[in-house]
């Protein structure tokens, strides 16, 4: 039998990129503490002969972007929205690749920088806020919808979130999960060696305003790269997790990161009629993000056994792809179908 998601994604690929180049503008807004939040949109765009290297730098490869160009907008067809949210120390440029690709897809793709400390100042010794983080991307919905450029392109019954790392425990918040600090400690004494535990004074997750509620309603669905924080979600929070999720771990472990403690976590609490785990056995934890210059060396370059940064990202595109599609299509798959 003809696997009718495959051909789906297909055709979306197809029809989408046959006539959209990839357009790029930042907006920068006002928030409550003292910096502005940088916002990177990515979107399809009418073709333009001049480009700009957006997010390159000594170690990652960029990619090719038409500036402030004019969006497609084509009779009543509208294009899915979706945040993207990076991981701790880091910022928009970690997830540009993602951003890229599926903007070249027909999604309007927007990334803030998120006000870890280390992200705006690597010097700052200041403890993250980490529960702004689910208000930030809050934020971003708002900023793209009030957009002149996108506000009458964007559907807004299909906006999703995806995130990387402390992304991940990002997304589900905005989602409706809750992380109980003191569960996260208290299990920190037992798996003290993960990478989590150890930047738990940094991550400053002994303050009270993690209880503040952050669920975002416009957010239709999730998914999650290689999380962290997941074991400081309580259970009940998960159980009762509504929206569609798609959990994708990796298996190769680096940095004091295991994908059954992290992602694999919240696997036997997720409701599994609505839940999808894919565990990557050759990526790490770094794979999720740019894609490293040829000979460039460290931690954030370090990838799996057998396969480069480029075929895993494929791997994740089409996975990424393949839920959307299959939860947004007008014809819907049956449950029976598997991808």
């Amino acid at each position: 039998m003809v696997n009718i998601l495959r051909f789906m994604v297909l055709f979306w690929v197809l029809i989408s990129s046959a006539s959209a180049s990839v357009g790029f503008k930042e907006i920068n807004l006002t928030t409550q503490t003292q910096h502005p939040l940088n916002v990177a949109v990515w979107y399809p765009a009418k073709e333009q002969k001049k480009t700009t290297t957006i997010a390159a730098n000594k170690l990652f490869i960029g990619s090719q972007v038409s500036l402030n160009a004019e969006p497609i907008s084509s009779g009543q067809h509208t294009h899915p929205l979706i945040v993207l949210s990076h991981g701790y120390s880091g910022s928009w440029r970690n997830l540009s690749w993602l951003a890229y690709e599926l903007s070249s897809l027909g999604y309007i793709v927007a990334a803030p920088t998120h006000h870890d400390p280390l992200s705006s100042n690597p010097r700052n010794n200041q403890p993250a806020q980490l529960w702004l983080r689910p208000q930030e991307l809050s934020m971003t919905i708002d900023a793209v919808l009030a957009d002149r450029s996108f506000s009458k392109l964007i559907d807004k019954d299909k906006i999703a979130a995806i995130g990387h790392s402390l992304g991940g425990w990002t997304i589900l918040s905005l989602a409706g999960a809750k992380f109980d600090t003191r569960q996260f400690q208290q299990d920190c004494q037992t798996h003290s060696y993960l990478k989590a535990c150890q930047l738990m004074n940094q991550l400053g997750l002994d303050q009270p305003e993690f209880i503040q509620p952050t669920r975002d309603e416009r957010v239709k669905a999730v998914v999650t790269l290689d999380a962290g924080l997941t074991r400081g979600m309580t259970t009940e929070s998960l159980q009762q997790f509504q929206l569609p999720i798609l959990v994708i771990g990796a298996g190769n472990v680096v940095s004091n990161r295991e994908v059954k403690l992290e992602s694999g976590h919240m696997q036997p609490f997720l409701p599994k009629q609505t839940s999808t785990f894919v565990f990557i056995f050759d990526a790490t934890h770094f794979s999720f993000i740019q894609t490293c210059k040829p000979l460039t060396k460290g931690l954030w370059c370090q990838n799996g056994y057998q396969r480069d940064r480029e075929e895993i990202h494929r791997e994740v595109t089409y996975l990424i792809l393949g839920f959307l599609t299959k939860l947004w299509s007008n014809n819907p798959v049956q449950p029976q179908d598997k991808f």
